[in-house]
């Protein structure tokens, strides 16, 4: 089995682009499988210590 370069893996910026590289060796789009990554900016992150509001879901 041929690994990834580590400078591949995770989340790689390159004049303003990024790139995300996961390692999943038993996910493959030939059996079907589909992966999506969503990127959000560091200030817009979920925060775990705010608290919802009485009757909200999270």
């Amino acid at each position: 089995m041929q690994l990834m370069p580590l400078g591949t893996l995770g989340a790689v910026e390159t004049n303003g682009a990024v790139t995300f590289g996961l390692w999943l060796p038993w996910v493959s789009a030939t059996d079907g499988n589909r992966v999506n990554v969503k990127i959000i900016h560091e200030a817009d992150q979920f925060l775990q210590g705010v608290c919802f509001g009485a009757g909200s879901r999270p």
